[in-house]
């Protein structure tokens, strides 16, 4: 088995602790209307019933509102729209795609640069894991979901300011099913988000960290006070390559097996 590069979690009992954080660095967004296009994005597959994501996690239990997923859809769509600001400039750069799907359907990519396939997965700001739910993966890791869905060659991640979460459990939505629109949209509009992108990882790294059993077990504890609901692969954000190292490793042909 390859020696792997990436440090565990530090583990006691049922605990586990991040030890290779990353300090959050914000960008703004250079365009307004990222944001609006995410906010529609979210509404409609949500509030607005015109599309819909899975009320829980793969592996995992908790029944989640609609406030929830909202949350989890705008931060998820968002961090899209950041690695699109990130390559800005590159060749055959593609937009977030924005089409709304039903339940069992998931959009086949996040991000083509270059023709190379960039996965994007989003956190909150204080976040420091790139987390995969094992579900949803195979050992040599293909993403193994949804089958029209492709495995990425890298996986970048980014985390946002301000929380979603946190702004409507202020006004007490998070846990809602139902939202005034024009509600919501201001309580989006009344703050200026920024991102930060960790950095990436490659598909071959991606098996290393699989093989090595970098899991976060269901119903474990992290920092002795979030709750699993799911079984996760993790890599902490420290463990990440900046993202400005990515031509280097397609040069190096490390990208694909």
């Amino acid at each position: 088995m390859p020696k792997s590069k990436f440090e565990p979690l530090n583990k006691v009992g049922d605990n586990f602790y991040i030890t290779k954080p990353r300090i959050f660095k914000p960008k703004p967004f250079a365009k307004k209307s990222d944001i609006a296009e995410t906010f529609e994005f979210a509404w409609a597959m949500t509030f607005g019933a015109d599309g819909a994501h899975r009320d829980h996690r793969s592996g995992g239990t908790l029944k989640r509102k609609n406030g929830e997923i909202f949350a989890n859809t705008f931060q998820g769509k968002l961090a899209e729209f950041a690695i699109s600001q990130e390559f800005l400039g590159f060749d055959g750069v593609q937009r977030p795609d924005l089409s709304v799907y039903g339940l069992g359907k998931w959009d086949s990519f996040d991000i083509y640069v270059n023709s190379l396939h960039i996965g994007v997965k989003s956190t909150k700001n204080y976040g420091n894991l790139l987390l995969l739910e094992t579900k949803d993966w195979s050992v040599e890791a293909d993403y193994s979901n949804n089958s029209e869905s492709q495995s990425p060659d890298f996986l970048c991640l980014i985390r946002l300011n301000p929380d979603v979460d946190g702004i409507l459990k202020k006004q007490r939505l998070l846990y809602s099913n139902s939202c005034d629109k024009l509600i919501m949209e201001k309580l989006i509009n009344d703050h200026n988000f920024t991102y930060d992108c960790c950095g990436f990882i490659s598909k071959s790294e991606l098996k290393i960290v699989f093989n090595n059993r970098f899991i976060l077990p269901r119903h474990a504890m992290l920092n002795g006070r979030t709750k699993m609901d799911a079984e996760n692969y993790y890599v902490q954000a420290g463990d990440l390559t900046p993202l400005d190292l990515i031509a280097e490793f397609k040069k190096s042909n490390t990208v694909k097996d």
